[in-house]
């Protein structure tokens, strides 16, 4: 096997821009974006993969195993450089923002109101108001 090394720019994390996002007490404010690090190991030949019991066919079974282990590796580097940044995963339970929009696509579902009417709506029955009255919510 062969340690392989990646490094990916991220300028968002669950989908919101880094400037955006809140991080938990005593970590530095996050800037436009972040250098995420990471290694994985792959498969140097078809040996190694029989060996690890991953069979296919021996071209695409080395082809496969690495590709999901780079994107486990990914996934698993993004998710510490979040933490080790202290950023906070918004949720419905600690983002008003979202709590809107899911109140605001649950009116507009129901194709009764307009765009302005279900912002007003959803930002009465959260009892918040919207971050950016030009957002596009559609």
């Amino acid at each position: 096997m062969t340690t392989q090394t990646f490094k990916m720019k991220k300028d968002k994390a669950f989908g919101f821009p880094l400037s955006e996002l809140k991080v938990k007490e005593g970590f530095a404010p996050l800037g436009k974006t972040i250098e995420v690090n990471g290694k994985y190991d792959t498969y140097d030949n078809f040996v190694e993969v029989q060996a690890a019991h991953a069979e296919l066919s021996p071209e695409e079974q080395v082809k496969a195993r690495n590709a999901k282990i780079r994107a486990a590796a990914k996934a698993k580097a993004e998710k510490q450089a979040w933490a080790d940044l202290g950023i906070i995963e918004p949720t419905m339970q600690n983002d008003v923002q979202l709590q809107l929009k899911a109140v605001f696509d649950g009116i507009m579902a129901g194709g009764k109101r307009t765009k302005e009417e279900a912002r007003a709506i959803a930002a009465q029955a959260v009892g918040a108001e919207w971050a950016d009255d030009d957002a596009d919510d559609e």
